[in-house]
């Protein structure tokens, strides 16, 4: 019985340790959005640099706060610093549909849009769905997104206020 009891608790340990990464949910993806415009409007520059920050309290799991100029498209804020500086527009997922342009265009002050598309999965090479909150303050244009199952309805939620 012992020897049981102990090749079940290996057996756990080996499943715990080789589980799939917690992820967010779209409640703390919307939650974390309206910190990070609540952070815009009190200080913008102080915001752009907290959200750059791997300890700039707006990074959870895979779960992170990007940015870019609402005029110009340019990223100010990414988790991947290779990020900064690309136009967002010009982002595409593998079949070539560019949802850097849906990004720009859904980007409206005073309400926050969904954008559904795939994105890379955090740690991987593979692709696969995302949805991003979005919404504009000032001049910058924030989003933070989390990842679908693989099989989700990806049917957009309403647009509502920030």
């Amino acid at each position: 019985m012992r020897t049981i009891v102990t090749g079940l608790a290996f057996l756990l340990c080996i499943a715990a340790a080789t589980a799939a990464p917690a992820r967010g949910s779209a409640a703390e993806a919307r939650a974390m959005l309206q910190r990070a415009v609540a952070a815009l409007r009190t200080d913008p520059v102080a915001a752009i640099t907290a959200f750059n920050k791997t300890d700039g309290g707006f990074r959870d799991r895979d779960l992170y706060v990007a940015c870019f100029d609402a005029r110009s498209g340019k990223v100010v804020a990414h988790v991947d610093a290779k990020q900064l500086g690309v136009d967002v527009r010009s982002l595409k997922q593998p079949d070539g549909a560019a949802f850097g342009k849906k990004l720009f265009d859904a980007a409206k002050a005073g309400r926050i849009a969904t954008v559904d598309y795939e994105y890379y999965a955090p740690g991987g090479s593979s692709h696969v769905p995302k949805r991003s909150f979005i919404t504009r303050v000032g001049s910058n244009a924030c989003l933070v997104g989390y990842y679908l199952p693989a099989n989700a309805n990806q049917a957009a939620p309403g647009k509502r206020k920030p």
